[in-house]
């Protein structure tokens, strides 16, 4: 009977011997963040060609499939051959702030952040700062060197792969002309991989923000950005959604006031260091969760207005033929 044992003893170590290399590098080119009730999480990996990816779970289940990250740069490229540096702890942050209006204008929210640095072939840095609140998860670009050069991001090849089997409500993105781009279309009610239709003006990808119905995930996702600035466009997604794969496009080279004309590349642009737009993904039970969350502006910098007695929200009617 004890010979029994340690022959099985000895059996179990030597599996173990075989199989921990292989567990150590399945997690060796992984690396994730959770929400402070542990529901939702995002976590980054690092590919054999050095090009990075990203998926989403809620509760366990998979929110937002492998999705590309990157960034292609004039003179500089993000996109393969990356290495990794280093992985920040995880620190914990609480945005506590009050909104004028909704249905909560006291927020006390906590958030979990960690930074991830990679470099390029250049030896470039590029670090990605995670973020992850019991209400979704995001993540934005970051460049940390100092220089007075003029860096411009010629491509962001961020995705959203979102299941085949959801159900999506998204806006389309018109074309420039007179009156548009401009947010005034219906929301359609459309599968992952449907193109934007031409329905007050053509169509030229989707417009942010974007909901899924994530039935196998029991899942709903909202999909916009927070946090952009002067030194980044506002984006809408690519109309090209083929496998249920969304990808951040631009804004359209002759976007501008009409009748006025401009000479500034619609490409973003900046001095380092460069701190980027969030990429938001908010996540929830049920669609009520989507509409109460205040994900998007938790992770918004801080106003810069000190007083902010004078803004009294109400009403208010606009009407385009007053213009």
């Amino acid at each position: 009977m004890d010979l029994q044992i340690c022959t099985h003893i000895k059996r179990l170590v030597f599996a173990l011997l075989v199989l921990l290399p292989a567990t150590i590098l399945a997690g060796a080119n992984s690396w994730s963040l959770a929400s402070p009730d542990g529901r939702c999480s995002i976590s980054v990996s690092l590919s054999t060609n050095g090009s990075l990816s990203y998926e989403v779970s809620r509760a366990g289940k998979s929110a937002v499939l492998t999705s590309p990250l990157g960034l292609r740069c004039d003179g500089q490229s993000f996109e393969t051959a990356l290495t990794f540096q280093r992985a920040g702890s995880v620190e914990k942050r609480r945005e506590v702030y009050e909104l004028f209006a909704g249905v909560m204008p006291h927020v006390d929210h906590a958030l979990n952040h960690r930074t991830l640095v990679f470099r390029n072939a250049n030896d470039a840095p590029i670090a990605i700062d995670l973020a992850a609140s019991d209400e979704g998860v995001a993540f934005r670009y970051r460049f940390t060197e100092q220089a007075n050069d003029i860096r411009v991001v010629q491509a962001e090849l961020t995705g959203f792969s979102i299941p085949t089997d959801a159900r999506g409500w998204l806006q389309p993105y018109h074309a420039a002309g007179p009156y548009t781009p401009a947010y005034e279309d219906f929301y359609f009610n459309v599968s992952p991989g449907e193109p934007p239709p031409d329905s007050r003006a053509k169509a030229m990808g989707w417009a942010f923000p974007a909901l899924f119905n994530i039935p196998n995930a029991a899942t709903w996702v909202l999909l916009t950005e927070s946090g952009t600035d002067g030194t980044y466009c506002a984006c809408h997604l690519d109309p090209d959604s083929t496998g249920g794969l969304y990808r951040i496009a631009y804004s359209l080279p002759d976007e501008h006031t009409h009748g006025q004309t401009t000479y500034v590349s619609a490409n973003p642009h900046s001095t380092l260091p460069w701190t980027m737009p969030w990429r938001v993904i908010v996540l929830g039970k049920s669609a009520s969760d989507i509409a109460t969350a205040t994900f998007v502006t938790d992770l918004a910098p801080t106003s810069r207005i000190a007083d902010t007695s004078w803004i009294k929200p109400g009403r208010a009617s606009w009407a385009w033929w007053s213009y």
